[in-house]
Formats: structure tokens, sequence, C-alpha cells
């Protein structure tokens, strides 16, 4: 630790004034400061003399960095030993900052009521330990900021926190002391294991764990913590509520309290007592790996480092301690082994599964944040597909502590951020801007470097309408600061810091047949970009024979800005840009690719003390291009000084401005060429870890052949360059393909792009279809990113029915079992809730994910209905309607054994349903084909899964049989409804005459036409059954509706409609397209919402308008009706708008209002675009769940709470 000299400006840091010398090894936690009697002339340097003043000397106090062994200084045997505290902080204090203001001594505080200063100041940072006294309930998990912090941990501190992991599972009881020492680790620096240990364990300050920092929440069980606090039995690995015991293991655990008592009767030789652990008063016991101290033995720190120097002090029978040390000098210890081990091996397991399954409290779903004053609206899940486009994806390369990197994508004109929460990727938050879609995205690198730490970065995007965009991007916070226009579609864009203080930024995009570059002046506030303005003029290069499909900026020494713009004629040209002019330089053109240069990134060379700077001179940038030629060409790019090339210098000199030429000169070398994909090249990006001279950059490549390949070179590419300098220049390095992820088979179109994930551990590629797909960098496949990459045109909750009746469903569990999503992207999507636990996984958490693709079709999907658990009925843009039933697999992931035991039903269900080559109908797999597919996709059953299901597993293993068709349609179906009872579906087709504008009415048990009803002249856009199916209303193109009602005389399993009432055309109809209708929750009234922005009440009996129309402020496309709100004369309700947003409504019919309560965010709109199609669902007495789709392609699920908007509209008001 350096000197520090703030208080004596005429300090010399050089030179020791004092020596302070210690008979002990003190805790300097709470200074250092000393006493000066009040008799002494000595005045202290920084408090004013008094009777009981103190002096403290840490601006004057040398240390020697701690070690984990001890130092021959410290072998005294007379003096207590305590490892010398890291950073002046408690070395088994959790806490992140210098005071820690719960265990302050008395001492300390009369210093700060003397008003002096702290020796010290550091701005204090957050800390998600958890302090739990002896007597405090015991956490069932970790802060959800520690695990955050834990899931976002750059590779090198990851595998330190997989380490930290493997010793809980030995024991789940640490002095800190003791575990780091027993990770062997050559450094373990202090704030990544202050970062670790707080999401694997607590801190216990007193009682007989005192100051033992680490017990495993693993030990969370209340009846087993009572047993413990009653015989003072140490926690142990098997103390867990997950944990399935046998044998002896399990004899123990049914009585632990009589062990214990055993253990004491054997060390004293009398009956056994039971006492309370704070009052046991006993010997202290070696703390080693297969035995565990007694109560009080964890006062005392010392015998819990297992270093070998102390290990053979604690042979000898009695330690002498000092008065005022860590431990009374009246205590004499006999140390000694427990009479009995304890078992402490068993690993946690990981815990996944289908949410409903189970049944967990609600309340413990993952939300997005957002930012508003209404707590009445959540948003639980955004599922959105990636625009399939190559450059649309984009991660941060910013290392932050304990914060995750985010990863940016366009799906259609959103640009999403996403994150990853245990491992497990999702969209948090979407931004709105564009009005068209976004083609391109990237995160612009800090000036120095992708090691600094930034909590908040800028985002460049652009979409088809020539709009380029800059975001300021935080985790809390994002917007919009500057856009200007291109002419056409820009094909990709990037952007680059020409400052070291990053207040200038150069962007640049390019589009078909120009590339234009802008220079902006950015304002900071606390750091943060608040604001960006056009400094200059802009460049604009037309291209006249060939088009730029990539482009990549990079600033070296000058500021000198590169531009790389890999063209369509195969060659790569390398123009300078002098920021703010309009003027742009050609450098050159680097040959060699004989086809379209589809996908380029550089990563620029930074320096570090690791080797002489003068012995590696200049800028260093390495550039990689992708093309169609199915090759990748690593080129390495040197700006060094000096005019004229030397003659063992190798590649291409490129020219440079006046400005330059006389100084510098600009060399580019190929440095190898990678032939490793069978098809297109489609993306190329380097690995965010800094590149240094020593080091092995690492470069990821997708293809179209189905593979993502990490590629690194087999030695540094300055193996010469040490700290001498000497080394061979002439070393050769050979490229070398390190690792291939990807799928083998299957109807997938291989990679449009790729990227580094989760600080270099994961890779990410993305697909044609939308889909994002990760694996680890050991080729474990991990969590997929999906969603519908065309408009949703259909939403259905599961209807919680097995057989007609209705199923009953697991306690605390609130949502229905899954949602069906269909879209015109061909298929049937289904969402639920996944529960992730365990091993990294910990506190648990139910996130919604895509659990299977029942369908899979030839056609744009235009409606869906749930039937029951097991059964929907979906509608494509075809004549015929399909019936489909779920397999054994996904009913076993889904449902109880004691479900699936109670219905016979789902006990005879096929296991796996296929596809023919070139057909569109679902069939049940023979038990041969079962067999052969389950060897060979090895895919984990669905019964049992530890992840979501892949996107490889979605689009080929989670297929629904279709069982019957419908046929009766004369032209393609348009809308359907499902009768309460299961027992009718009705369906609709287009239609431009009467005659095809027809409801057919379908019986479930035999898939007959039950029944034809006529009125409508237009098509149907919509229809629905009220809550008892005695009354089905209709509304059309026509702009008219139709009320049915059954037929007294009909037989109640399949009744039979008649035409009830119906609108008449005039001042109180409709004026337009009506989309929606709804029942209210009484079932006594019907609302029907169209496109003349009105929504209209009518009588579910006469027919007639109740009130007037209630006219909104926008077009509606999509509209439902909820339950009623709680405490107030009022129906909840919802409207989706022509522009893409959602305006959550109170209706009260008595009163014939209809209230805004809230509008959705533009951030959780729909970008613009149509929302399609709204559905609400009761959860409870308070909240009620909201699905919506749109031509946005984004499925949003959200839990809203009426009462809570009713009673925050009301105090507003």
């Amino acid at each position: 630790m350096n000197v520090r000299s703030k208080l004596w400006e005429d300090y010399n840091p050089l030179i020791s004034l004092f020596v302070h010398v210690f008979l002990a090894m003190f805790d300097f936690q709470y200074g250092p400061f000393e006493r000066i009697p009040a008799s002494s002339n000595e005045t202290p340097y920084d408090c004013a003399s008094s009777p009981d003043s103190f002096r403290v000397f840490y601006d004057r106090l040398l240390v020697k960095e701690p070690t984990r062994v001890l130092d021959s200084y410290l072998r005294a045997p007379d003096i207590p030993l305590f490892l010398p505290p890291l950073l002046f902080t408690r070395l088994d204090q959790p806490t992140m900052y210098c005071f820690s203001s719960r265990f302050r001594m008395n001492e300390y505080v009369e210093l700060e009521n003397n008003s002096q200063q702290h020796p010290y100041h550091r701005k204090e940072r957050k800390s998600y330990a958890m302090f739990i006294n002896f007597g405090d309930p015991i956490p069932s998990a970790a802060h959800p900021g520690a695990l955050q912090a834990i899931t976002s941990l750059g590779p090198h501190t990851r595998k330190l926190a997989h380490d930290v992991e493997k010793l809980f599972r030995r024991r789940p009881i640490w002095g800190k002391a003791a575990l780091v020492h027993s990770l062997n680790w050559k450094r373990v620096r202090e704030c990544a294991i202050k970062t670790i240990l707080p999401a694997y364990a607590y801190y216990v300050p007193n009682g007989p764990w005192g100051r033992v920092w680490t017990v495993d929440y693993r030990v969370r069980s209340p009846r087993l913590q009572a047993k413990l606090c009653i015989s003072g039995r140490r926690p142990r690995a098997d103390d867990r509520e997950d944990t399935d015991p046998s044998g002896s293991d399990m004899d123990e655990v049914r009585d632990t309290s009589i062990v214990d008592a055993a253990l004491a009767a054997m060390r004293s030789g009398e009956s056994p007592l039971l006492v309370h652990a704070s009052s046991k008063s006993t010997s202290a016991f070696r703390f080693s790996k297969t035995s565990w101290p007694d109560a009080r033995q964890i006062l005392y720190q010392l015998v819990d480092i297992e270093v070998p120097e102390v290990m053979e002090m604690l042979a000898a029978p009695i330690i002498l301690c000092f008065i005022g040390s860590w431990m009374s000098a009246v205590s004499d210890v006999d140390f000694a082994e427990l009479p009995q081990p304890y078992p402490m091996t068993q690993p946690r397991n990981r815990r996944a599964f289908i949410a409903y399954k189970a049944g967990l409290d609600s309340g413990r779903n993952y939300s997005d944040p957002v930012t508003t004053e209404n707590f009445g609206v959540v948003c639980e899940y955004t599922a959105a597909a990636i625009n399939p486009n190559p450059s649309c994806i984009s991660v941060q390369r910013f290392h932050h502590n304990g914060r995750p990197q985010m990863l940016v994508f366009g799906s259609s004109r959103a640009v999403c951020l996403a994150q990853a929460v245990n491992n497990d990727i999702r969209v948090f938050r979407t931004l709105s801007g564009h009005k068209e879609a976004v083609t391109c995205v990237t995160w612009i690198d800090s000036f120095k470097g992708p090691t600094i730490t930034r909590f908040h970065s800028l985002i460049v995007s652009a979409s088809t309408d020539g709009e380029v965009k800059l975001w300021d991007a935080g985790e809390d916070s994002q917007r919009e600061l500057f856009s200007f226009n291109v002419a056409t579609s820009v094909i990709s864009v990037h952007g680059c810091y020409t400052d070291a203080l990053e207040t200038q930024l150069l962007v640049c995009a390019a589009s078909q047949d120009r590339i234009i570059g802008a220079t902006l002046k950015l304002t900071l506030t606390d750091g943060v970009a608040s604001a960006a303005d056009m400094m200059g003029e802009q460049f604009c290069l037309k291209l006249k024979s060939y088009s730029c499909l990539a482009l990549r900026l990079v600033c070296l020494t000058g500021p000198l800005v590169l531009l790389f713009a890999g063209m369509t004629a195969g060659c790569l040209e390398v123009r300078i840009v002098k920021p703010g002019e309009a003027s742009i330089f050609l450098a050159g053109t680097l040959k060699g690719h004989v086809d379209w240069l589809n996908c380029l990134d550089c990563v620029k060379m930074y320096l570090s003390g690791e080797v002489d700077t003068s012995r590696v001179e200049g800028d260093h940038v390495l550039l990689a291009t992708g093309s169609q030629d199915k090759q990748i060409r690593i080129w390495h790019i040197q700006l060094l000084e000096g005019k004229d090339q030397l003659p063992n210098e190798k590649g291409q000199l490129l020219r440079l401005p006046t400005l330059y030429l006389t100084k510098h000169r600009l060399i580019a070398r190929l440095e190898s060429v990678l032939s490793g994909h069978d098809n297109w090249v489609t993306g190329v990006a380097w690995s965010p870890v800094p590149w240094r001279p020593m080091s092995c950059p690492q470069l990821l490549s997708s293809s179209r052949d189905k593979s993502l390949v990490i590629w690194a070179p087999s030695q540094p590419l300055f193996p010469s360059v040490g700290a001498d300098g000497s080394g061979d220049e002439e070393a050769p390095d050979i490229w070398l393909e390190q690792v291939r992820f990807g799928t083998v088979g299957g109807n997938s179109l291989g990679y449009l792009g790729c990227a580094w994930g989760n600080y270099n551990s994961e890779v990410y590629g993305h697909g044609f279809w939308g889909d994002l797909s990760t694996w680890s960098v050991n080729s474990e496949q991990r969590v997929t990113l999906t969603g519908h990459f065309k408009p949703v045109t259909s939403l259905s909750w599961c209807r919680e029915t097995i057989d007609g009746a209705p199923l009953e469903p697991p306690p605390c569990f609130a949502y229905p079992p899954y949602l069906l999503t269909a879209g015109q992207d061909s298929t049937v999507r289904l969402h639920g809730l996944f529960y992730t636990g365990g091993s990294g996984c910990s506190p648990p958490v139910r996130m919604w994910r895509e659990l299977a693709r029942p369908q899979v079709h030839g056609y744009e999907m235009n409606a869906i209905v749930s039937l029951d658990v097991v059964r929907y009925v979906s509608a494509g843009d075809e004549k015929v309607g399909r019936v489909f039933s779920a397999t054994s697999g996904f009913v076993k992931s889904l449902l109880s054994d004691a479900t699936i035991a109670a219905h016979p039903s789902l006990q005879t269900l096929s296991t796996i349903a296929v596809q023919p080559a070139l057909g569109l109908s679902n069939q049940a797999a023979v038990e041969e084909e079962e067999e052969e597919s389950g060897d060979e996709e090895g895919h984990a059953p669905l019964s049992d899964p530890l992840y979501p299901p892949t996107e490889s597993v979605l689009a080929e293993a989670t297929l629904w049989i279709e069982t019957d068709k419908l046929y009766g349609h004369s032209y393609e179906v348009f809308t359907l409804a499902a009768h309460p009872k299961g027992c009718l579906v009705a369906s609709a087709c287009k239609a431009a005459k009467q005659e095809f504008a027809q409801i057919l009415l379908w019986r479930t048990d035999n898939w007959q036409i039950h029944q034809h009803l006529f009125f409508h002249r237009l098509t149907v856009s919509h229809m629905r059954f009220d809550g008892s199916g005695d009354r089905l209303v209709s509304v059309s193109r026509d702009r008219m509706w139709a009320l049915w009602k059954v037929d007294g005389s009909a037989s109640d399993d399949f009744p039979t409609f008649k035409l009830h009432k119906h609108s008449q055309s005039g001042k109180n109809a409709h004026s337009r397209i009506i989309w929606a209708c709804a029942w209210s929750p009484d079932n006594s009234t019907f609302l029907t919402a169209s496109r003349d922005k009105q929504i209209m009440a009518w009588n579910g009996e006469s027919g007639e308008r109740v009130g007037p129309p209630w006219v909104l402020s926008e077009a509606i496309t999509a509209f439902d009706v909820g339950p009623e709100i709680s405490r107030h004369d009022a129906f909840f309700a919802t409207a989706g708008f022509e522009t893409g947003g959602i305006e959550l409504l109170a209706i009260s019919l008595t009163k014939s209002t209809c209230q805004s309560m809230w509008k959705m965010p533009a951030d959780w709109t729909h970008m613009g675009l149509p929302v399609r199609c709204l559905t609400l669902h009761s959860l409870d007495s308070e909240s009620v769940a909201l699905a919506s789709g749109g031509d946005d392609g984004i499925v949003r699920i959200f839990r809203i709470s009426p009462s809570t908007l009713m009673e925050s509209m009301a105090s507003v008001g």
C-alpha cells in the first residue's frame, strides 16, 4: 500500500517518519488510531488536543500485502495469530467499504464525536451480504442483487465462484480466511471474493457461530434450524430441504438432537442434557474437512485456518494470548478431533421443471422494471424474435463489476435489451422510436478498451427507412440522444469515440449506394451522455458499382480514424475519416476474397505493463473478414512511426493523408486464412477480452452451415516480446479451430450472425427464424431466446379442464398452465412458467419461457383456441381447421403424477409426434420411430427437463399430434371460438358474400358439423360464447353484430343455436369494421369494439344498446373484458389500438362510464403497429393477467392490479 499524504502537503512519501512495531496482529478495521494521554505534550496532527484525544496514523502506515501463509516474522510462538486484513477491512467482514457503521468501537465513535475527520474516506458501495444474528430466522435465499452480481462475473472470477461453490458442497460453514486459503489460488482479489460470497452464504456476527463468515443457504429448514439452536449442533451439508438421504444418513437426519446429545455424553461421561448453544461451555475442537468444531469453537478464527504453520502451533496444548487481543488471556484451550465425522459431501443438484407441475408462490415471477410511479402493472414476459439481418445483435464489451453484460438486438421496430438472470437470458426492456424494422444495432466500445467499468453505454441502431438513432442505455434508464437519416435502408452501422474523454463520437452508416458519417458532440452529466449535437459536416461517400455490406470504425493515435468497408466485390476498402469534415480519404484496398464480403470485425491492441512499449511500437488492429467464398481472412493493420517501410516489414503499405504522411506509415498484412466452414460465412466477432501482446485473441464465426466456430492462434502474435524484449521474431503462429458449436440435421438454415456473451464464457448465434441459440464455451447448450418473427394473430390461455371436468390447479398457483400464441410465421408456440433452482440458481426463480412449439405449419396461422389442457384447435390461412393433442412427454412435464393417474385419457397419449417430409400434419410416431428419434437427437426427455427447450428441441421434438381436420369452409378460416364446456367449437372464414360468411359449429366428440349459422354478409372477425355457453355473439366486417341463443328444446350436451338479435345499421351502430367483442363478468351485457374508436355495450337479452358509446382516442383493433374490480362498482377491460398502444379501462354499466385507468408506456406497446389480440385471465381477487400480441411479432404478459390502478387514479384526481 502506498503511503498517503493528503494531510501533509510537504510530506515526502518516500521517507518513513515513524516505525510502528506490533507485538501481535491487530485488526485495523476501525483505524488505526492511538490514544494520546492527557499529560502528553504531543499535539496530534489531525485533531485538537484534549484530555481524551486520539491520533490516527493511517497515512503513515506501510503495510505489506497480506498473504495466505504466515510470514517468517509472524512465527513467534507467543503471538496470537490472525491473517492480516485485506485493504484494512476485517478479513471475515462481508461489506464492501472501509468502515462498517454497524460494528463500531466506542473509541472510534468518540473520535467521530470530536468532529475529527476519518483517516480514509471511501465512497460506500452496495453490499448484498446478509447479517444474520444467532437468534434470527435463517434466510431461504440470497439477496437478488447478490445473485445478479454472481451471474455476471468475468470468466476468471466465474471460475473462482465455481471453486467457492465446490467448497460449500464439502461443508456449509466456513471462516473466510479458511475458505480463501482452501481455494488454492495464487492470488484472490478481495473485491471478487466479497462479490461471490453473499450469493452462496450469509454472515453470523454473534452467538456460538460468532464471526463465522459463511453458512450455506442450503441450511434453511425452520425445523432443522430449531433443532440446531437447541442442541448446539453445527449445520451440515445435508441440512437442506431438497436432500434425499438414505441409509445411515437418513437415520442421522431423523434424530439429529440424539446424535449431538450422544456426542456430548461421550465426551463428558454423563447423561445427555440438551442446552442452548449460546450457554454451552466446552473445549474447542479442530475445524477440519472431516470433522466439525463444537459450538464455541468458531469464536476462535485461528483454528479455522488450515495453514501448515498454524496447524503445527495448534499441536501445542496451550496457546498464550495477550490481553485485549482476539481471545481472553485466561483461555487455555485444548484442541482435539471430534470423536465422529459427519457426512458433508452431498452436492446440491440443479432443480428445474415447468412451474405448474409443482405450483409455487406466484409472486416469485421475474418481471421487467419500468420507470413509472404506477405500481399496479408489471411486465413479466416479453417474447421477441431477432430480425433476420446479419448485423442485428451486439453485446457490450465493457466489464462491469457485479453487472451482467447487455445484449441488444432488433425485433421488428423495437430495439430490445436482454440480460442473463441465473444463466437464463431474457428480454428486460424494449426501446421504441423507429418507424420501420430495425436492420442493425451496435454498442459503442470504450475509447480505452473493454476493461473500463461503465454502467452506461451508447447504442447505435438503424432501420429500413434509413433512420439512424443514438441511444444512451444503462441498467436503469434508456433514452434517445440523436438521430439522422440516410436516403435508403441501412445495411450496417458502427461508431467510435475520437477522444479519450469520450465527448466526440463518429457514427457511420452504410446503405445500398452510399456510406454516410456524422460526428457528434456529446454532453456529459456525471460522466453519462445526456445529449448529442452534430459537430461539423456530414460526409457522404457514394458507391457506384458495388455496395457495402459491413463496416467498422477504429480510432488510432492522432487521432486517425480508419473506416473498413466490406464490399460486394469481395474486397475490403480502407478509408481515413477526418471527424467533423466532409472529406474521406481512400488509403487502399485489401483483396483476397472471391465473393461478397458479408461481415467483418476488428479489435485493437491495448498495451499493458507486461511488456516494454518500446518493443511493441505503434498501434495494432486485427481485422477479420468473412465472405460467401466460405473463408475468413485475418488482417493485421499497423500504424507505425516513420515514413518509409523497413526491409523486414511484410505487408501492403497503405496511403496516408498529407498531415500524417511525413511521420507515420500504415501497413496491412494478411495474418491468416481460415477455411473451416462449408457454406457462407455470415458473422465474425472478436472476443471481448482485451488483446494484449502476450495474449492469443479469440475469434468467433458463424455460417450457414449451421455451425459456430471459435478460432485462436497457436501462440501470441508477439511471442518474442517479453519483459526484456528478447525472443524469436520469426516464430510461426497457426490459427486453429478450438471449439465448434451448432446443430446437425433439421430444417434450420444456419446462422445469420454471432456474438460473445457472459464475459467470454458463452457464445450466441442467431438464426434466420429469429431465434438466439446459446452455448457455453464447453459446448453445453443453454437457454434459447425465441419469439414470433412475423405478426402475432391470435392468443389463447389454456383452459384448465380435462375430459370436460375442471382441473384442480396446484396450490399457490394462480396462472393457467400455459399460453398459446399463433403467428404469421406459420407456428403455434406454447409459453409457460419455468422454475429454476439449485446449483448456480439461488434463489429459485420462475420465468416465462417458450416451452413447446406444437405446430410448425406451411400456412400463416390466423386463429387458435384452447379446448382443455391437452387439446387445441388452430386455423391457418387455409380452408381447413386442425385439432391437436399433446404428447405424453409434454403432459408428464406439465402435470403431476397424481393428476395423470386420476385421468385415464392422459395415460394413452403418444410419446412423440413427427412431421413427415413435405407434409403438414403432425403424426404420432410408432414405437420404432420413437426409439430412433430419441437415439439420434439425443434430447433430454421432456418429462424431466433441466433447462427450457433449446431452439433445435423446440423445432423438432415438441410437436403435438394432429388428430382431426375440419373440412367445411369455402375460404381461409379466420376466427375460432370454443364453448365454455368444451362441447362445441365455432369457426368462420374469410368471405365477400353472405353464403360464405356462415358460422360453423363443430361437435368435439366426433368433429362433425353440428350446425350452420347464417346472418353476416362479410367476414366474421370475432366470436365469443358467454360464461354459461347459452349465447354466442359474433361481429363482422359488415359492421354488424349478431346474438345467437340456445334453443331451449335442444340437448344440453350439444346445444343448438338460433339467431336471437342483431344490430341495425344507422346512427346507433358502428361505422367501421367491428374487430372484437366480449361479455361482461355477469354475462348480462356484451361489448363491441370497432375501428371507429368506439366501444358499445349491448343488453344480452333485448339487444338494446346500454348507454351512449364510449369514444377512445384511437382506432380499436383488439379488446377484452376482465373481472370486476374489487371495492369498486366497475369491471376491468383493455383495448388495443391500430397504432400499437394498449389502454386499461374501468367500465361501469350502472354509471354508463368508461374510465381510462392507465396507458401502457411506449416501451410496452407494439411499436406503432396494430395490436391484433388481447386476452385476460383472472388470477385472484386483486390481480389479472393480460397477454398481448401485435403485428410487431412481440408477445407480452402483464400482471395487473386493477384495484391499485383505481386507487392511484383516485388519489391523483
